[in-house]
């Protein structure tokens, strides 16, 4: 039997785009995730919403005029997009079931060539095109030649596998005038797919494929704050699809309900109202009316005068009298309040979280563009965590575009891709493991990433401990938080500043002595500088003058010096850094600098998101050589000693 909803596994693994809009040639390989969830980070205008559009091209008759890329005339009907997916056990199953309500032949047929195809690697995988001015999703020729070649020659062994009566019934149809063909014609005769049934085979896999659904601020319908109950059965009225998704979610029809006793009805919705408001409160954790559970509420009822004036309708009004359905969220008294008068971010996430639940047990390939743009700091980390659930709950794959920190997925960067505009070549991806972030609209395109990592490290760093060690940044901070549990180590607290340029590291030491707290600063001895007084032997000056009154023995206790080693980076040995980046899957560039320069190596733009991926990754001791472990042991001395009670 088919069932197309029961959870379908086809799986989007690689989408190539060229020719269109600001896109010249575009490729996102979805398999190196390993994830059902991809960001597409990058700031405003850098092409994010361009690389949904032409993913949502999947389900569009063709490409639009104004869909060329940069809108030149000799690039017209050269727009393309290509869709790769990776075909499950359960995805042939429908293939088949779909094509034996196409094509005729005897079931155990179809049931015999589900198990040929399952052990089969013909069907393993599936191409889509969308070209030109061509309407609709194609399979690419090799494909259907493969997939038809295979469906043929099982159903000719299917045929000589049957008594020669049963075979004379298969054929009595086929007309012919030659009673004595050869072979090669008589096998024409019985292919079960000519090229006449591509549309069959076409249709058949386009329907089992998952749907793409869109989301923006153009493309999410919002739930209303009222709704006319006849015009929602005709398939009327604003919001209507949202309110068609509250009545999946629901398992019910509005219509019927509202045909029921006024009595009866209450205790429906009632009911119907307490399951909603405690399902939504699970993922949406932001307090309304200093209440930390959101009450939901709809309700059916005819439009009185009173209620008709405040919507803004007149005392006359014609639909005074009819049936309409009424939502709200309730205050902390239990009044209903329209939803125009909750906070955008409410009825967005509302409405978006009503959508996903609605088709949860359907596959889909869910685009969100730029979601932060309706949605608050806390809210878009509540956002976060619905994503992560029905991703890994239902195998929906999700594809959202960014330039919020707080919607970057900092535990799991191989999520991200850098989204960038070249003015020569249009819009391009760049993975964020990769060290060649050599451009401005390439580091632009890591703002995002890197300030989520720095609200990621305030958000859970307290300067209130007893023991706080002082570095220059999130690198510094990584490396020694990351080599102090593998070399086992004292357990610290790291503050990160923001390197030794001005002034930027007293704040933190004058917060440890105000509040009378243990700490010590660790600088490398970096003595080249753009700017006027920032090398480390003037930082260290200023920092014995101002909190230690001159005095060098004393600074020299809390302030620890790498001599010789002028960046973080090089108390790593070059082959060091080259095993962290295997490890990893962070790319090194294919040429070492000729001059140990680890910093240069990794490059100077990218090195937060290396050193959080190291942190990331699982390391011991022996991974690293004796050169390195001797610097980091030394740095954990001085730690030691300058942090031990007196």
């Amino acid at each position: 039997m088919l069932s197309l909803n029961s959870y379908a596994y086809m799986k989007l693994e690689k989408f190539k785009v060229s020719n269109f809009r600001r896109i010249k040639k575009l490729e996102i390989d979805f398999k190196k995730n390993n994830d059902n969830i991809l960001v597409l980070a990058g700031q405003n205008e850098s092409g994010k919403s361009t690389i949904l559009e032409a993913l949502e091209s999947f389900y569009q008759e063709g490409f639009s005029e104004d869909s060329a890329f940069l809108l030149k005339q000799d690039n017209e009907g050269k727009q393309s997009t290509e869709f790769i997916f990776s075909v499950d056990e359960k995805d042939i199953e429908d293939f088949c079931d779909l094509l034996a309500g196409t094509l005729s032949a005897d079931v155990v047929f179809w049931d015999s060539l589900k198990e040929a195809f399952k052990k089969s690697t013909v069907l393993k995988k599936v191409k889509f095109l969308v070209e030109g001015t061509e309407a609709g999703a194609d399979i690419d020729d090799d494909d259907f030649a493969k997939v038809s070649g295979f469906i043929n020659a099982k159903y000719q062994e299917y045929l000589d596998s049957q008594p020669e009566e049963n075979t004379e019934d298969v054929k009595e149809d086929a007309s012919t005038e030659d009673e004595n063909q050869d072979t090669e014609e008589d096998k024409l005769i019985n292919d079960l797919v000519t090229e006449e049934k591509k549309s069959d085979i076409v249709s058949a896999l386009y329907r089992v494929a998952p749907k793409f659904v869109l989301f923006s601020d153009s493309k999410c319908d919002l739930l209303p704050d009222n709704i006319k109950l006849s015009d929602y059965v005709a398939d009327k009225g604003d919001g209507k699809n949202a309110v068609k998704n509250l009545e999946t979610i629901l398992n019910v029809f509005f219509s019927r309900i509202a045909r029921t006793e006024t009595l009866q009805r209450g205790t429906i919705v009632d009911e119907h109202n307490k399951k909603l408001s405690a399902n939504f409160s699970k993922v949406f954790k932001q307090k309304v009316h200093n209440e930390s559970e959101v009450s939901i509420s709809y309700a059916i009822d005819t439009l009185s005068k009173s209620r008709a004036k405040d919507l803004g309708k007149k005392e006359d009004d014609e639909d005074i009298g009819e049936e309409f359905i009424f939502f709200s969220v309730q205050t902390s008294d239990g009044e209903p309040l329209p939803l125009r008068l909750r906070s955008k971010g409410l009825i967005w996430f509302l409405s978006f979280w009503l959508v996903l639940e609605s088709m949860k047990d359907q596959n889909r390939v869910i685009l969100i563009d730029e979601p932060d743009n309706s949605l608050h700091v806390n809210a878009q980390s509540d956002l976060l965590n619905v994503l992560d659930e029905i991703a890994q709950t239902y195998g929906h794959q999700i594809i959202y575009a960014t330039h919020s920190p707080f919607l970057i997925p900092t535990e799991k960067l191989h999520r991200i891709k850098l989204v960038y505009n070249d003015k020569k070549d249009g819009v391009n991806i760049s993975e964020i493991s990769s060290g060649k972030i050599d451009t401005k609209s390439k580091r632009d395109a890591l703002l995002p990433v890197s300030h989520a990592i720095g609200c990621s490290v305030s958000k859970h760093n307290t300067i209130f401990t007893d023991r706080n060690i002082i570095v220059e940044g999130l690198s510094d901070m990584f490396a020694y938080q990351t080599m102090g549990r593998i070399l086992k180590e004292d357990e610290y607290h790291y503050l990160p500043g923001i390197g030794t340029i001005s002034d930027k590291l007293n704040p933190l030491i004058g917060m440890c002595i105000g509040y009378g707290l243990n700490w010590c600063l660790v600088m490398d001895s970096d003595e080249k500088s753009d700017e006027k007084n920032s090398s480390t032997k003037n930082k260290y000056e200023l920092i014995k003058e101002q909190v230690f009154g001159g005095n060098e023995e004393d600074t020299k206790k809390q302030v620890y010096i790498l001599e010789g080693i002028k960046n973080l980076e090089d108390m790593f040995s070059v082959d060091d850094i080259e095993k962290i980046a295997s490890k990893t899957g962070f790319t090194l560039p294919p040429q070492k600098p000729k001059n140990k320069d680890n910093t240069s190596y990794i490059g100077k733009k990218n090195k937060i998101i290396f050193w959080k991926m190291f942190a990331s990754a699982n390391f011991k001791a022996t991974d690293f050589s004796d050169t390195t472990k001797s610097n980091f042991k030394k740095v954990f001395g001085f730690i030691q000693s300058a942090l031990a009670d007196e």
